[in-house]
């Protein structure tokens, strides 16, 4: 590049800056600034002194951003006052670097000048780093400067891919015997109405008695047992964005345990009861839990909260209108309880009609769905129920008894879907009818964990 001393008078610019002087390659900054290209070719005094005065730049951002022109390099990190000033003077060069280096230290900086200046490529960089990268930066102190709007539009982002159900089991088809080797997920498609092959699940992760929940559109698998014998408690938790279809770690609960229920609830994950294996003079012996403890996203921690009730194995539970409910089976009947995070209690609601084992449950607007109910007396499985936590009324599903088992419930827009390897069965919560036999099953083997999941198109 050729230097002041090799050009002539009119090739130099004279550039005034927060009272000091730069004399610089006209055509450097033709060539680097829409701005300054604009201005010399143009009729403005300007163009025929060639110099300008700029305002609202300070001279050392102005030092950083000329070197950025003659090198195309920057020799520091650029913050809301160096893209606000390349902004101004529209250096698509230091626009494009931005946008390659957005990060949670600078996000908010960066969409503050892209949302003042025009800049809709850099908000959508941010946004879409925002999006990738949510859980990393929910925990981050720049957390605390989000709106309530910027929350919601990244949530929603996260959110905005193709809705389907998805499942895995606790072993693979090909080795039923074995827990611990490679499993895959599988997707139901509510278009074709079958199950295709979705992404692998890590091949160390055993996914028998563990804990699963979707939260921000991220799958949480916890705990359980190293293999399908019962013996090792698996100290693992981790989870799977299916935007960046990687799998990453988080950290693991202050209590192993398997057989527990994991719901999702804010920006917590509450690890409900279950049981904890440990051997004892050559045997395997397992203890029933009725501690609870819940995974802060934003503290990236599990802290101990109220314990349940009673000692509990396989419970289960749902999130529905602020409170997280589940059921204790006592001596003569079985209660619905409900945990207020608020105020760190267990609280008990209603008896559940008739005396039976809840299998699973969800919730439904106002509503929570108990399903897998067993009279102990009779053996017989009775009507499923729902529970209007607003009326405080019980209401009986009548399913029809086709002798078909289901593993695990999920609610999926206006549908309840029941799911196994035996069949997939489906509930309209606005018709009230049953579709029980025409769905084809989840192929994978084991125990169905299932639930949804917005998927992108990779």
């Amino acid at each position: 590049m050729a230097t002041s001393k090799d050009l002539g008078e009119s090739d130099i610019a004279t550039i005034f800056v927060d009272k000091k002087t730069f004399k610089v390659n006209k055509k450097t900054l033709e060539d680097k600034s829409d701005f300054f290209a604009a201005m010399f070719a143009s009729r403005m005094t300007e163009t025929i002194q060639n110099s300008a005065v700029l305002h609202d730049v300070s001279a050392g951002v102005f030092r950083d951003l000329l070197v950025f022109m003659e090198t195309g390099k920057l020799r520091c990190e650029i913050d809301e006052e160096l893209l606000t000033a390349a902004a101004f003077l529209q250096m698509r060069g230091v626009i494009e670097h931005s946008i390659r280096n957005v990060n949670i230290t600078n996000c908010i900086e960066f969409l503050s000048v892209a949302e003042t200046h025009c800049l809709p490529e850099v908000e959508e960089a941010v946004l879409k780093f925002l999006t990738e990268n949510f859980l990393d930066v929910i925990s981050s102190k720049t957390f605390k400067q989000f709106s309530g709007d910027l929350i919601d539009s990244v949530v929603k982002r996260r959110h905005a891919s193709k809705q389907c159900l998805f499942g895995f089991g606790s072993y693979d088809d090909a080795e039923k015997e074995r827990s611990d080797i490679s499993r895959v997920m599988h997707l139901f498609d509510d278009v074709t109405e079958q199950w295709q092959t979705g992404c692998a699940l890590p091949p160390t992760l055993c996914t028998h008695a563990c804990g699963v929940a979707v939260l921000y559109n991220y799958i949480f698998v916890v705990g359980g047992y190293s293999s399908s014998e019962c013996r090792q408690m698996q100290q693992v938790a981790t989870y799977y964005d299916p935007i960046s279809n990687n799998w990453k770690d988080v950290p693991f609960m202050n209590q192993s345990r398997a057989h527990f229920a994991l719901i999702p609830h804010d920006d917590y994950l509450y690890a409900l009861g279950g049981c904890v294996s440990f051997s004892t003079q050559g045997s395997s012996v397992k203890k029933l839990l009725s501690s609870v403890e819940a995974y802060s996203l934003r503290g990236r921690a599990w802290v101990r909260v109220a314990s349940l009730p009673k000692e509990t194995a396989q419970p289960c539970g749902t999130s529905c209108r602020g409170y997280i409910y589940t059921t204790i089976v006592r001596p003569m009947d079985e209660m619905l309880t409900r945990y207020d995070p608020e105020e760190d209690v267990w609280e008990d609601v209603e008896i559940v009609p008739y005396m039976r084992f809840v299998q699973c449950m969800a919730s439904y607007k106002e509503k929570v769905y108990l399903l897998g109910q067993w009279d102990l007396v009779s053996g017989i499985v009775r009507d499923f129920q729902s529970y209007d936590v607003i009326t405080r009324q019980w209401t009986k599903l009548y399913k029809p008894i086709t002798g078909q088992y289901f593993d695990s419930c999920v609610v999926w827009g206006d549908n309840l879907f029941l799911v196994s390897s035996c069949a997939t069965q489906k509930y309209s919560l606005a018709s009230k009818e049953w579709d029980c036999h025409r769905l084809p099953p989840y192929p994978g083997s084991g125990f169905a964990h299932a639930q949804v999941l917005h998927v992108p198109d990779h």
